[in-house]
Parts: C-alpha cells; sequence; structure tokens
C-alpha cells in the first residue's frame, strides 16, 4: 500500500509538473555571432553596408516550440500588444531575441527601428528574394513573400520549426538595432515567443474568429521564454 501511495505521488507530481510548461521552445544553435565592431546608432547603417562585415556576423537562427498539451493553442502575434511592447528584443520569425550580458544576468537594452530596404515595399517578390537569399536559399527557392511575425496554430504533441536570421550588433536588414555589445565581456541569448489573448478579437480576421470558435482552439496569452540560453560568438 506505501509503495503504491509513493508510485501514485511521483506520477501526480510528474503531471502537474508537465501541465506547469505545457509550451516548449528550445534554441537549436550552438551560438550567435556578433561583430566586435560597435553598435552605436550613427554606426548601424554604415555597418550593414559592408557586404564584408554582414556576411561574418550573420547568424540563421532555427529554433522550436513543442506543445506538451492537450490542447490546441492559437498564437496571437500582435505587434502592437501590451505584451510586445515590454520586451526589448529584435524580432524574428515568430519569436523576439534577447540579450543578457553573463556576469550579472542583465538584460542589454535593445533599441529596435525598421528601415528602407533597397527595393520598393510593396514589391513582394524582390523582398522575398532578399530573405531567401540572407536564409541562404538558392535564387531559383520560389516561396510567398515571407513575413517576420505570422499568427500560427500547434497542436497536441506537435512541434513546429522556425528559422530566421540575424546580424549583431546590428539587428538585420529588415530591424537595425542600437545595441553595444563589449568584444571582451560574455553574453548569451536567449529566444521569446509571446501570445496576446486580450482584444485579440480586434486584430484577427472574421473567417479566424469561426475558425478559433468551430475548432475549440486556446487563444494563449503569456511570454515563453526558450529552456536554453547560447552564448554571443564574436568574430573580427
Amino acid at each position: 500500500m506505501r509503495n503504491f501511495i509513493i508510485v501514485f505521488l511521483v506520477f501526480f507530481i510528474s503531471c502537474n509538473h508537465k501541465n506547469d510548461n505545457p509550451l516548449e521552445l528550445e534554441i537549436l544553435n550552438e551560438s550567435i555571432l556578433s561583430s566586435k565592431n560597435k553598435g552605436k546608432l550613427q554606426d548601424i547603417y554604415e555597418g550593414m553596408k559592408d557586404s564584408n562585415i554582414v556576411s561574418k556576423s550573420k547568424t540563421i537562427i532555427t529554433y522550436k516550440l513543442t506543445n506538451h498539451s492537450n490542447s490546441v493553442y492559437y498564437f496571437n502575434l500582435n505587434p502592437n500588444s501590451n505584451l510586445r511592447n515590454k520586451i526589448e528584443g529584435i524580432s524574428l520569425k515568430n519569436g523576439i531575441l534577447c540579450i543578457y550580458q553573463n556576469d550579472n544576468n542583465k538584460e542589454v537594452r535593445i533599441r529596435t527601428h525598421r528601415i528602407n530596404l533597397n527595393f520598393n515595399e510593396n514589391d513582394c517578390y524582390s523582398k522575398n528574394f532578399k530573405i531567401s537569399n540572407f536564409l541562404e536559399y538558392s535564387k531559383d527557392f520560389n516561396s510567398p513573400y515571407i513575413q517576420e511575425q505570422v499568427n500560427f496554430i500547434i497542436h497536441p504533441n506537435e512541434t513546429l520549426f522556425f528559422e530566421w536570421f540575424v546580424n549583431l550588433p546590428y539587428g538585420n536588414e529588415i530591424q537595425n538595432a542600437n545595441l553595444e555589445l563589449d568584444g571582451n565581456k560574455e553574453y548569451y541569448a536567449e529566444m521569446l515567443i509571446f501570445s496576446d489573448s486580450i482584444n485579440y478579437k480586434k486584430s484577427v480576421s472574421r473567417t479566424t474568429l469561426k475558425n478559433i470558435k468551430q475548432n475549440n482552439y486556446r487563444v494563449f496569452h503569456g511570454i515563453i521564454k526558450s529552456k536554453n540560453r547560447v552564448p554571443i560568438k564574436f568574430v573580427e
């Protein structure tokens, strides 16, 4: 009887622990590159014009999100939500990259701003080509315009993979970052994914609302941090 109680308690605790973390985010890179050049605002544009700097400092970041629950979650990635405004990080594909200093675990302040690319913003084909090029797909890679943030659905026991690129300390050619990293100090990066369920009905389409209701999707609310952090590796 005593052994039965112990087994039951272990099972109960394990189930509760699993339910505490129904969604698991993980960075798949071993490290993220950064140029040693200073990331002061006045130097950002010049640095991004140097193809050699861009090539050396670029990292294609891959990460995955796993749903360990029995629920189907809908992620509302409204960029104007209060949750997003609380996060100081660089926007990637359905995620946000945050950086911390290793000696004091202090988050590095990042001020981002969007910039004009070297093509017409309305030309989706040109935009897709440029992003595909940064992600190192061939010129024949045929896909619709790749957006940074797209709402998505994740089913029970499903794992979704994402990829995007970043050039530290500059951000990337889509979103620049006013970020200063000292090449003599240690830093590490963490991924976040957020979803806002507050007033989501005002930010999604009528058909999406029908899909959520008809299929009993749960609109996730909160910020998920990656279970791991990876070091920043400086390059000359």
